[in-house]
């Protein structure tokens, strides 16, 4: 086991291998990254145009009220830009010759990890909307599973059809090994599990 695996997955089956590691692509954290720069930009010049035409903020108590008013709006927009980077890297999803892994971080202290077995996988389905996402080759792949385990979706990743055709493929190799070893069905793995911290 290397040191990536490790990193993602510490808890590897026996002979379980990663094949996939997926995020979001990369436009969607840097849509709100650039949302909180224009923000600070916006109340950076407004300070300064206040400043430069009002008396009262360019000197004495109304400078330092001011000062005070940008210093907390530019950690506020520090913070945001910290959260937006942090819940694009910890929410992940994580492709094996096994299962399907979701880690769902919803907030900072709070995280949901979904899994299932490749065995479940009835069908696999790609979806790519919009101009952007034809140009920057990225959209949601849709995960059918078989009997009560819920459907699973990749949301907004990059190179949609080759993470489908990947599912597929170890889909199709591990039910072909499982039926090979369970002829008759007998000790078949767990097919998901829900872990909500």
């Amino acid at each position: 086991m290397n040191l990536r695996e490790t990193k993602y997955l510490p808890h590897l089956h026996k002979q379980e291998k990663i094949s996939l590691v997926l995020r979001r692509h990369w436009l969607m954290p840097v849509g709100k990254a650039l949302f909180w720069t224009f923000l600070i930009a916006v109340f950076l010049v407004g300070s300064g145009w206040l400043k430069a035409n009002f008396s009262v903020f360019s000197s004495g108590r109304g400078l330092l009220i001011l000062d005070i008013l940008v210093s907390v709006f530019l950690l506020t927009a520090l913070l945001g830009l910290l959260i937006v980077w942090t819940m694009y890297y910890l929410n992940v999803q994580i492709v094996t010759n096994r299962r399907i892994i979701d880690i769902n971080q919803k907030n900072l202290v709070h995280h949901e990890t979904t899994e299932f077995e490749l065995t479940n996988v009835q069908d696999v389905t790609t979806e790519v909307r919009g101009v952007l996402a034809n140009l920057f080759d990225y959209g949601s792949v849709y995960v059918q599973t078989a009997g009560t385990a819920q459907n699973f979706v990749f949301e907004h990743v990059a190179a949609p059809h080759r993470v489908a055709k990947t599912v597929l493929a170890l889909a199709g190799e591990l039910t072909a090994r499982h039926k090979n070893r369970f002829p008759s069905g007998a000790g078949k793995p767990m097919t998901s599990a829900t872990v909500r911290k």
